[in-house]
């Protein structure tokens, strides 16, 4: 049971925090019941990284991505070090997947664990595979310089999992 007025999509980065109070689950018969819960707001915990992206285009092309760590400091956002990327993200880094076509394709892309850099498509030595790839042209049109038309481009989802498991999303 929620409040009707607590819009369950729109949590994200200094938005809202979910209500704090009772949750009840009903599943297969029996109901779990969850008092006075206090909800974290990751959003403003002092250390909390995130990772943001700029989309480089040229000549209505994607080329490459720039990419920058941020961590939530006493008055702010300041940039995240080595050492603290190292301690908190889990694996090689960050991902960003590029939707294409409508979403029906994707590109994934890992970001290294380096607090600021740049992503040249080109250099990626990308190929089919995965879920939804798009067609091999698309990789060979990449890796020969011209990148990704800008039109076919739909979004992306950014993220990292921290070394607890948690996956964020931005």
């Amino acid at each position: 049971t929620v409040d009707p007025t607590y819009g369950r999509y729109q949590l994200g980065i200094e938005v809202a925090s979910p209500p704090e109070g009772t949750y009840k689950l009903e599943a297969g018969g029996k109901t779990f019941t969850w008092t006075n819960v206090q909800v974290s707001d990751f959003s403003a915990g002092k250390g909390f990284l995130i990772l943001l992206v700029k989309y480089v285009v040229e000549a209505e092309a994607l080329k490459a991505i720039e990419y920058k760590y941020l961590r939530k400091g006493e008055s702010g956002w300041v940039p995240a070090t080595e050492e603290e990327l190292r301690l908190i993200i889990k694996g090689e880094g960050g991902f960003i997947s590029l939707h294409l076509d409508d979403a029906d394709h994707e590109i994934g892309l890992g970001v290294p664990k380096q607090p600021t850099g740049r992503i040249e498509l080109k250099d990626l030595g990308l190929t089919a595979g995965g879920n939804n790839p798009p067609p091999q042209a698309t990789f060979d049109a990449i890796k020969a310089g011209n990148g990704l038309e800008w039109s076919r481009f739909r979004g992306a989802g950014v993220s990292y999992d921290d070394k607890l498991g948690m996956r964020f999303f931005f």
